[in-house]
C-alpha cells in the first residue's frame, strides 16, 4: 500500500512537472528581438541592427558551418536589399573566413570588389591576386584588369607596405594609414593562401600592429583565427598568450584574461611561456609595484639562503 502511494505521488509531480514545464516559454534572444523590430518597422536602421545580430549568431552561435553559411547568406541578402554595403561586404568577408579553404572563389571575387569599392585597394589588390593565382575562376581577365598595379610577387607586395607604415610616423609610432592597410592586407593574405605557411605569419604580424594601433577586437579576431586555423603552428601559442596579456592590461577584464591564461596551460603545458603565464595568474590584480615588491623579496630570499 505505501509503495503504490508513493508510485502515485511520485507520478503525479512528473505529470504537474511537464505541465508546468510545458507552458514555459523561452525568452527571446537579441536576435529574435531585432527580427522583431525590423519585422514591425521595416527600415535602413532596423535592418542594420538585425544584420548585426544574425552576423553575431552565424560566429558565435551557429550549431554547424552549413548553420553559419545560411544565416550570413539570409544577412546579405539583407544588406544588399537596404544597399547597406559596408555590413555586407563584413558578411562575405565573414563567410569566406568560415569556409576557409572551401570558399567559393568567386565570393573571394565579389569580396575583392567589394573593399576596391570601399576604398580598401590593399586588401582587394591581395585577394585579387589570390583568385588570379589560385582558382580556376572565370573573372581571371577581370581581376588581373582591376588590380591597382601588377603584383610580381606578393611577399615583396605585402612588405612594402609594411615599410611604408614607418613613413612620416603618427601618435603611435607608426604612419596609421599604412598601418591599417598592412593589416587588411595581412588579412586579406590569410583568406586566398590558407594553406600558405607564410598565413599564420601574416595574421600574426597583422594581429601585432592592430594590437598597436589599440584596434583591440581586429587584434583578437586575427589571434583567434590562427589558434583556431593553425593550433600546431608556433604563433598559436603566442597568439593565445597575448590575448591574455592583452585583455588584462589593455582591455582590464582580469577574469577573461585569468581564463585565458589558464587555457594557454592547459593547451600548452610544456611551452616555454609557461612559468611566466603561471606567474601572470597568480599575481592577477597585483599592481606592478607590488609585483616588483614581492620579486625583490624573494631574490633577496633566494640570497640569503632562506
Amino acid at each position: 500500500m505505501r509503495s503504490i502511494l508513493v508510485y502515485s505521488l511520485i507520478s503525479i509531480s512528473f505529470v504537474t512537472y511537464f505541465a508546468c514545464t510545458s507552458g514555459e516559454t523561452k525568452e527571446p534572444t537579441r536576435l529574435d528581438k531585432t527580427k522583431a523590430s525590423f519585422e514591425e518597422n521595416k527600415s535602413k536602421s532596423t535592418a542594420s541592427l538585425y544584420i548585426g545580430e544574425i552576423q553575431k549568431e552565424a560566429i558565435q552561435n551557429s550549431g554547424s558551418k552549413a548553420e553559419g553559411v545560411k544565416l550570413l547568406d539570409q544577412g546579405m541578402a539583407l544588406a544588399k536589399e537596404y544597399n547597406l554595403m559596408p555590413q555586407e561586404t563584413s558578411l562575405l568577408y565573414s563567410k569566406i573566413k568560415m569556409m576557409s579553404e572551401d570558399a567559393d572563389p568567386e565570393d573571394i571575387f565579389g569580396l575583392a570588389t567589394r573593399l576596391k569599392a570601399l576604398g580598401k585597394v590593399s586588401a582587394s589588390d591581395v585577394l585579387y591576386h589570390g583568385y588570379i593565382n589560385n582558382t580556376e575562376g572565370q573573372s581571371k581577365d577581370e581581376a588581373t584588369a582591376q588590380l591597382s598595379a601588377p603584383i610580381a610577387n606578393i611577399d615583396t607586395f605585402i612588405n612594402s607596405i609594411r615599410t611604408s607604415m614607418f613613413d612620416n610616423p603618427t601618435k603611435f609610432g607608426l604612419n596609421e594609414i599604412n598601418a591599417r592597410k598592412y593589416v587588411d592586407a595581412c588579412e586579406a593574405y590569410g583568406m586566398v593562401y590558407t594553406e600558405s605557411t607564410q598565413a599564420p605569419v601574416y595574421l600574426f604580424n597583422g594581429a601585432e600592429v592592430a594590437k598597436t594601433l589599440r584596434s583591440f577586437n581586429k587584434s583578437f579576431g586575427l589571434f583567434d583565427w590562427i589558434i583556431d586555423k593553425y593550433p600546431n603552428h608556433p604563433k598559436a601559442a603566442t597568439s593565445l598568450f597575448l590575448k591574455g596579456f592583452i585583455m588584462e592590461n589593455e582591455v582590464k577584464n582580469v577574469d577573461q584574461a585569468r581564463e585565458l591564461y589558464n587555457e594557454f596551460i592547459t593547451k600548452h603545458p610544456n611551452h616555454e611561456l609557461r612559468d611566466d603565464v603561471q606567474f601572470l595568474i597568480d599575481n592577477l590584480g597585483k599592481s606592478d609595484e607590488e609585483i616588483l615588491k614581492m620579486i625583490e623579496q624573494k631574490r633577496d630570499e633566494k640570497s640569503s639562503g632562506k
